[in-house]
């Protein structure tokens, strides 16, 4: 095993508390810090639950973002585990269900770094890969830039 720690300085600035004026519109409206991500009422939080008033549908757990770890509400949302579009009696009485936060924790990731920083932590894995076994860096530098905007995004989606 070779331990690397060249990626840990970049996470100090993209812990799971790191917000910036680029990320996800949903992001910075619904996580805002500011007040509950979640309704607490048991009428209208199985069908609208979030307090920013925007669909759950809306959260793109792969989008760009400050953070590179995963908190708990990007989990819950990330892993589909919400309710919303099951039948009436399979949803659950209360947002807050335990059974829920279960589903979301045991598959959602929370606390595990997302797909950036995955990423970062295999660019600072390579190098000492590379020594281990004994390969050059290639000549030509590898090329990284972000993806353009998808223009797959339902219609009312894009609307937004």
């Amino acid at each position: 095993m070779t331990f690397v720690e060249s990626h840990q300085a970049a996470f100090e600035t993209h812990g799971a508390c790191a917000r910036a004026e680029d990320d996800p519109v949903f992001d910075r409206q619904c996580f805002s810090g500011k007040a509950e991500a979640f309704r607490s009422g048991t009428t209208t939080a199985a069908t609208d639950p979030m307090s920013c008033g925007r669909p759950a549908s809306d959260f793109r757990p792969y989008a760009s973002r400050a953070r590179w770890i995963r908190t708990a509400n990007d989990s819950y949302l990330a892993a589909m585990t919400y309710p919303e579009g099951l039948p009436i009696i399979l949803q659950p009485s209360d947002l807050h269900d335990a059974i829920w936060g279960i589903l979301a924790a045991v598959y959602g990731g929370a606390v595990h770094p997302t797909a950036e920083g995955y990423a970062a932590m295999a660019d600072a894995a390579l190098p000492g890969l590379r020594e281990v076994l004994g390969l050059a860096a290639p000549a030509t530098p590898i090329r990284s830039e972000p993806l353009p905007a998808s223009n797959l995004l339902p219609a009312a989606a894009a609307a937004r």
